[in-house]
């Protein structure tokens, strides 16, 4: 009688080395489906190499694009800025006209003596 061999957490697929391959494929059962054998183990990952050119590559376009995303930022940043102070520069104008009266009525010869 074969012992049965049954994946946890409702897995259906095993991946393993070919050398373990041969006393698996008898013994799985409770749904698994597939079994998939490889013969060199250090083909299932990625060189060192490779994530460090991969990592390379990201910080080159990081370092390419990142002064465009600063000066967007600080063109929006100085339009906000701006609306801000035009905002307050209007509504004081408003308050003052609604004070007293309309500016073109407004007399303009105070002297720079009085105005401090």
């Amino acid at each position: 009688m074969k012992n049965a061999f049954t994946l946890t957490g409702g897995a259906t697929h095993v991946v393993m080395p070919s050398n373990s391959c041969q006393f698996l494929t008898g013994l799985c059962t409770g749904g698994t489906t597939h079994i998939t054998c490889f013969d060199n183990i250090s083909k299932a990952a990625f060189t060192l190499a490779e994530v460090l050119i991969t990592l390379g590559i990201i910080g080159i376009v990081a370092a390419l694009t990142m002064p465009a995303l600063i000066g967007n930022y600080r063109k929006k940043q100085t339009v906000v800025q701006l609306k801000k102070i035009y905002s307050a520069m209007s509504q004081s104008v408003q308050m003052s006209q609604s004070n007293y009266g309309d500016i073109a009525d407004w007399d303009w010869t105070l002297s720079t003596e009085d105005f401090f």
